[in-house]
């Protein structure tokens, strides 16, 4: 099952994180012979004999986002002048009850305003088995990652744990979405389908955002859900410069159109270190960046 709005926040004051050691990586599901891709939702995941129940039977075949391997990543937040922007919590931010109204309580910061509390990258760290997702949704079949976000003392600050889907016929990703990543949610996902050549084009029709949970009135409101449009197509395939040095990409444009309006992204894919950079023009055509600058293979 597929469920793209799966995430958990984690709060540093009142969540003991599972230690979950990197030695349990090994796993004897790594024969493409003992799966099947289908189409669900558009997007090619495994299916499995159901005798097949090891734990790691979605990630074992990852060649990029194996587990235990941890993704650093900057970005900025850039208005319609050119300004770039970072995020702080509010206040008292973390004591909100309501996860919704928790999400809310931060505000942009200018670029020459960051201060120690200001956040200014985030990690991704992927994870081993299927919790927390199995336990309330028995036919999980993503690889589990999280989120971690770091202020620009290089303290977490807050987190959520989501889900990807890599296997030979596509790359599926959810990108951050707590605080000011909320606005992606509009936006398409990163998302790549074989066959990794120029001219290929898909389609994810899959997102259908609430405006209680995603809206805000810093970019847009709404009631209810949205319907919404994903296309893409591999444009290019080129050399680019990335914090990891100069690397080989396919440039995917993709585009969500919904009632309100239209939003894009802009993917470099790279078949060693995944997404290592994504342009996102949001709802209000504000924009998003956000570059890969660390990647560590355990």
């Amino acid at each position: 099952m597929i469920n793209k709005s799966s995430s958990i926040i984690i709060i540093y004051t009142i969540i003991v994180l599972l230690n979950v050691s990197c030695h349990k990586k090994i796993c004897t599901i790594s024969d493409s012979n003992v799966y099947e891709l289908v189409l669900e939702n558009e997007i090619f995941v495994e299916q499995f004999d159901q005798s097949i129940t090891e734990p790691n039977r979605y990630n074992a075949n990852n060649k990029i986002y194996s587990i235990c391997n941890k993704l650093k990543y900057s970005f900025y937040h850039e208005d319609l002048e050119g300004n770039k922007f970072y995020f702080e919590l509010n206040d008292g931010a973390l004591d909100i009850e309501s996860p919704i109204e928790r999400n809310k309580a931060w505000v942009y910061v200018p670029e020459n305003e960051i201060t120690s509390s200001t956040i200014t990258t985030f990690e991704q760290t992927i994870k081993s088995g299927l919790e927390p997702f199995i336990d309330r949704l028995p036919d999980y079949n993503q690889t589990v990652f999280d989120y971690f976000y770091r202020t620009n003392s290089g303290d977490r600050s807050l987190g959520e744990i989501t889900g990807l889907i890599e296997n030979e016929n596509n790359v599926w990703m959810h990108p951050p979405r707590q605080m000011m990543f909320r606005i992606l949610e509009l936006n398409p996902f990163p998302f790549i389908q074989a066959p990794y050549e120029i001219g290929t084009t898909w389609e994810w029709n899959y997102l259908r955002p609430s405006g209680e949970e995603w809206g805000d009135k810093r970019w847009l409101v709404w009631e209810g859900n949205l319907d919404m449009r994903c296309e893409y197509e591999i444009i290019d395939f080129k050399k680019i410069n990335t914090p990891l040095g100069e690397l080989d990409c396919y440039k995917i444009k993709s585009s969500a159109i919904n009632e309100y309006g239209s939003t894009e992204l802009i993917s470099y894919f790279n078949t060693n270190f995944g997404f290592v950079k994504l342009i996102y023009t949001n709802i209000n055509q504000t924009k998003t960046i956000i570059e890969l600058e660390e990647y560590k293979k355990f």
